[in-house]
């Protein structure tokens, strides 16, 4: 069984798939579409059903997933399903109206600087103790929360 939906642009596949590596390396299952979804069946099919098969859904939000119709419906079908939002930016982009409606009271995890595995790691233990814990909601642990950009609000690590 899958615990994290990974949706992403595929032109961030490189960094999708260095999320992937890091999350299985330390036990998460992860659900990506490239690998993942099921032969013969109707794309949108696979990802309806993994996003209701998995706990947490994890957005690599960058301006490329950002312009994606097809985020933008994985985030509205997850948010429909009760999913756990957890916003990972990539770059210094923030929602457009449509996505802040489901986004903007989300707590987002940062990963502007580089070395981008090092928020990577945070990501991981984040995860990892949201699925320890049962949890309903993304947990912020370790982070100061801030505002940036109107409503955005950021985690970044302290």
């Amino acid at each position: 069984m899958y615990e994290v939906f990974i949706s992403y642009s595929s032109k961030d596949k490189t960094i999708a798939d260095a999320v992937v590596h890091t999350l299985e390396e330390y036990g998460v299952k992860c659900w990506i579409a490239y690998r993942d979804a099921v032969p013969g069946v109707k794309y949108s099919e696979s990802i309806i059903a993994a996003i209701r098969e998995t706990k947490i859904f994890l957005l690599i939000f960058s301006e490329n997933s950002k312009e994606s119709r097809h985020v933008k419906n994985e985030i509205n079908f997850a948010t429909k399903v009760g999913s756990v939002m957890f916003p990972f930016r990539v770059e210094d982009v923030v929602p457009d109206d449509s996505l802040e409606y489901y986004l903007g009271a989300t707590h987002w995890l940062d990963a502007l600087t580089k070395p981008l595995q090092n928020h990577i790691m945070r990501l991981k233990d984040t995860i990892k103790a949201a699925l320890s814990h049962d949890i309903s909601v993304a947990p912020v642990t370790n982070a100061t929360d801030t505002i940036r950009s109107g409503k955005l609000r950021v985690v970044e690590a302290e």
